[in-house]
């Protein structure tokens, strides 16, 4: 993935969005990585140490590099 661009998925819309919303959002949540309420679609990101330091560490990484 190269910065400045959307991903890109084989997936259709719909598909994406149901996988994130029923598979990858929930597991985020059971991991405390997000706070995420299923019956109103929302999604909340707390702050999370560990997830503050992966960040500084890929953020130096030169994502347009091939």
């Amino acid at each position: 993935m190269r910065r400045g661009r959307p991903y890109e998925t084989t997936l259709g819309e719909e598909t994406f969005q149901t996988e994130t919303r029923h598979h990858h959002l929930p597991k985020l949540a059971k991991a405390s990585v997000i706070e995420y309420d299923n019956r109103q679609g929302t999604v909340r990101y707390p702050g999370n140490p560990i997830v503050e330091q992966c960040l500084e560490l890929v953020a130096g990484y030169d994502l347009d590099r091939d």
